[in-house]
Parts: structure tokens; C-alpha cells; sequence
């Protein structure tokens, strides 16, 4: 018989907007779970986001479900139970004000060339 192969799908979620949406994106693909979180570790990312690792069967039936979604901080670790998309959304909101604070008082007009 034949062996079923799984692989672990990395995805980087974050909000973007205004207006806030969530969105994910699958960034990378690694044939074990210590592979897929040494990928993730190694990757940073911004404040305000989050990493997704799940597993899925390969080539497996069309209507087979993939695993359990395990979610972690964005520098690796397993996310605390009880952690909100409400508290994720109010992070990445202080963090972008943050960053137009700060753009907003270092940029100078374009100059023209005479």
C-alpha cells in the first residue's frame, strides 16, 4: 500500500486597509512541521501579523479536508488560546499610525531640477 505524504502550507496573515480586511497569503511549502517553523522563525515580518502552519495531504481526493490550522506570533511561537482577531486588527492600527507619525514629519517636498 501505498504511503499518503503530507506536506505543512505556511501562511502569513496580516490586515490591510483602511478599510481593514484580513488577508492571507500561503508563502511557503516544507515536507515536515520542524521544517515549516524553521522557515517561519527565520522570516521577519511586521508587528500586527501572524503565521498560519497546516497540514494537508498531496495528491490526495478532491474532497479530503486538509488538518487543523495551528497559528503562531510572528517570531515563531505558538499563539496564546484566547488570542482575538479584534486584538490582532487594534496592533496593526497602532503600528500604522506609528509609521505615517513618522513619515509625515521626515519627508520634504520633491525639488525640481533648474
Amino acid at each position: 500500500m501505498r504511503q499518503k505524504r503530507t506536506v505543512w502550507v505556511v501562511s502569513h496573515f496580516e490586515f490591510l486597509g483602511p478599510p481593514y480586511w484580513l488577508d492571507e497569503l500561503v508563502s511557503h511549502v516544507a515536507s515536515t512541521k520542524p521544517g515549516a517553523l524553521r522557515v517561519l522563525r527565520s522570516l521577519h515580518v511586521d508587528p500586527g501579523t501572524w503565521w498560519g502552519v497546516q497540514p494537508c495531504r498531496v495528491d490526495g481526493p478532491p474532497d479530503s479536508e486538509p488538518g487543523r490550522q495551528l497559528l503562531y506570533s510572528r517570531t515563531g511561537k505558538p499563539m496564546k488560546r484566547g488570542y482575538s482577531l479584534a486584538q490582532a486588527l487594534r496592533l496593526s492600527r497602532k503600528v500604522r499610525r506609528r509609521r505615517e507619525k513618522k513619515k509625515g514629519g521626515t519627508k520634504r517636498p520633491p525639488s525640481r531640477p533648474s
